[in-house]
Parts: C-alpha cells; sequence; structure tokens
C-alpha cells in the first residue's frame, strides 16, 4: 500500500520548486535587474498567502481532492476542460524537465554529444522510475535530495568569494512593465508546487499538512532568494540578465586551494537530480489525474510524446529560451491565478449553503 506523510511534502516541494528558477535565473534578472531578488522575495510571500488560503478552504471544509473541487465549482464540461489544461501543462513540465538539463549539458560541457542522445538517456531513466509506485518515487526523491541540498550548500560557500553585493547597490524600487513581468513570471515559476495538489488528498495525517507545507515552502524559498542575490552579486544585473543558464557560469569560476578547479560536477549533481525528481512527480500527477488503470503503458506513452517535444523544444537554444519566458506566464495563469479563483469559490459556495 502506498503511503505518503506530510513530512514527505517538505523534500516533495523542495524538488520541484527550486530548480527552474535558479537554472534560468537571467530570464527574471533581465526583467527586474538589480531589484529582481526583491521581486522574488514578494512572489515567495505571496505564494506563502496563497498556499494557506487553499489548504485553509480545504481544512475547514475537511476537502482535499482538487479533481473533485473543480468539478465542484466549475461544472462538468468546464471543469473538465480546466483539468485538461492543467494536464497538459503538467505534460509541459515533464517536458521542461528533459529538455533545459540537456541544453544546459549541451551548450556548456559536452557540445559534440547531440542533445537527443541526453534527452533519451533522460527519459529512458525517468520511464523506469515513474512506472513505480507513489513510495519508490518518494523514496528516489528523499534521496535525491540529500545529494542536491549537500551540492547547493557547496556551490552557496565555494562562489562567495566572488560575489561582490555592491551590485545590488543603488536600489530603485519602481513598478513600471518589465518589473510587473518580472513578477508576474516568477510567481508562475515558484507556484511550480500546484503540480502536488493532485497528490495532496492521499496524505494520511493531514492535521500536520500545513506546517509541513509552509516549512518546505519557506525554505525553497529562501534557497531561491539566496541565489538570486547571489547570481547578481557575482555577475551584476546586465551580465546576469543576459548570461546563458548563469548559475552554470558562476560554477565554472569555482576554485578551491588547487583541489577545486570549477563546480561544474556540484551543479550536475543538483540539477540533473532534481529535474528528474520533478518529471517523476509530474508524471504521478498525470496518472491521478487521468485515473489511469494501466499505469506502464500511460508512462510509456507520455515518454515518447515528451522525448518528441524535449527535441524540438531542446534543439535549439534560443527557441529553448522563448518557451521558457512564455511558459512562466501560463504558469501563473494555469497554476495561480485559476486554482486561486476556484478554491475561494468552492470556499463562499459551501459557506452559503451552509447558511441556508
Amino acid at each position: 500500500m502506498e503511503k505518503l506523510t506530510s513530512k514527505h511534502f517538505i523534500l516533495l516541494i523542495l524538488s520541484i520548486t527550486i530548480v527552474s528558477i535558479i537554472m534560468y535565473s537571467s530570464i527574471f534578472i533581465d526583467l527586474g535587474g538589480r531589484v529582481t531578488f526583491i521581486f522574488t522575495i514578494i512572489a515567495s510571500i505571496i505564494l506563502i498567502l496563497f498556499s494557506l488560503t487553499i489548504l485553509n478552504i480545504c481544512s475547514k471544509h475537511n476537502n482535499f481532492d482538487f479533481k473533485q473541487i473543480c468539478l465542484n465549482i466549475l461544472g462538468n464540461k468546464l471543469g473538465k476542460f480546466y483539468i485538461f489544461l492543467f494536464s497538459l501543462t503538467l505534460i509541459l513540465s515533464t517536458v521542461e524537465s528533459l529538455a533545459i538539463p540537456n541544453s544546459v549539458i549541451h551548450e556548456n560541457i559536452f557540445l559534440e554529444t547531440p542533445i537527443w542522445y541526453g534527452i533519451l538517456l533522460f527519459t529512458i531513466t525517468g520511464y523506469f522510475i515513474s512506472k513505480k509506485d507513489l513510495n519508490s518515487i518518494v523514496s528516489v526523491t528523499s534521496i535525491s535530495m540529500f545529494f542536491i541540498l549537500i551540492s547547493l550548500f557547496l556551490i552557496a560557500v565555494l562562489s562567495n568569494q566572488h560575489k561582490d553585493f555592491s551590485n545590488l547597490l543603488p536600489i530603485n524600487f519602481t513598478l513600471n512593465k518589465e518589473n510587473s513581468l518580472c513578477l508576474i513570471s516568477q510567481i508562475g515559476s515558484l507556484s511550480s508546487f500546484v503540480i502536488l495538489l493532485p497528490i495532496i488528498n492521499l496524505v494520511e495525517d493531514k492535521n500536520n499538512l500545513k506546517s509541513s507545507i509552509l516549512k518546505g515552502l519557506i525554505i525553497a524559498f529562501i534557497i531561491v532568494i539566496f541565489f538570486i542575490i547571489g547570481i547578481i552579486a557575482t555577475f551584476g544585473p546586465i551580465r546576469g540578465g543576459n548570461t546563458l543558464y548563469p548559475i552554470f557560469s558562476q560554477c565554472q569560476m569555482i576554485s578551491y586551494g588547487g583541489f577545486i578547479e570549477n563546480g561544474s560536477i556540484l551543479l550536475l549533481i543538483f540539477f540533473i537530480l532534481s529535474w528528474l525528481c520533478k518529471y517523476m512527480i509530474c508524471l504521478y500527477s498525470l496518472t491521478l489525474l487521468f485515473n489511469v488503470k494501466d499505469k506502464n503503458t500511460f508512462v510509456i506513452f507520455i515518454s515518447i510524446l515528451n522525448y518528441f517535444l524535449a527535441l524540438i523544444i531542446g534543439n535549439n537554444v534560443f527557441f529553448t529560451l522563448n518557451f521558457i519566458k512564455y511558459y512562466q506566464y501560463l504558469l501563473f495563469v494555469i497554476f495561480f491565478a485559476i486554482p486561486l479563483i476556484i478554491y475561494i469559490l468552492y470556499h463562499f459556495k459551501l459557506r452559503n449553503t451552509k447558511v441556508k
């Protein structure tokens, strides 16, 4: 029997929330400049309030079933249409999990290795783990997070000598079009934890769920804010906004006592394991939304689809960057705005029903 506790959610949140915004932070810095980290803080606060709103509504009405709540508020046809859009966004998240890491590897390390080879390797690995039960996915995620957090800690410590925090000054905070887009896109990126909404109903100890999710989000957001500040401090707002995958360039600058030449291996550990975990969790959420009976066949079909989509998106770096830019706005709508509206309407609908 598959078991999921609230404490597992801390690891699941960390595994899917931090990797995207850290890996392609340049698209946010390009919009927000040196004050990007302020918008990261604002986005983090908004999403903590967002998660509290959803969890309080679920707890108050004793219903954590995401699919049922959507159908209850939107009706059968519109509800199924939104669940379909949500599922398509999950598929795009799995495609992102294949395309981005292989784009990073191809552009920065193995230039001669064709990208289709890396994507195929990721797809096969993801398939063999994703076809297992939830316990296997949670176990892999738990082990992976140990190495992910260690690698992030070492990157943060070893890259500190290259940071010039005067690059964060002066702080001229104004809310113009670019800054607004920076905030919206970061909300979209950080709202990736909504991927877990279809899974949340499986948690056994729901009484502790709120505190566990808050802990996971707070830890994730602190890590993200720290690394955004680190990128700006290392490269400045202009170079940081124009460098392809700036954290990779930051890791290549790392050297320590003639023993460590660069920190690329640390970054590889971080993003390969993180993207793999995100890929597995997205696939599992998809199986729940579609009520999949034959999981193996479903995972094979999605894996083949993901492979070809990732090949199209990741084969050209400029197309990849354009994809991830607009993808953040899609996440803002599908993962943040619409769920917030649905859960608020659900609360008022049940409250009015009880009053009558």
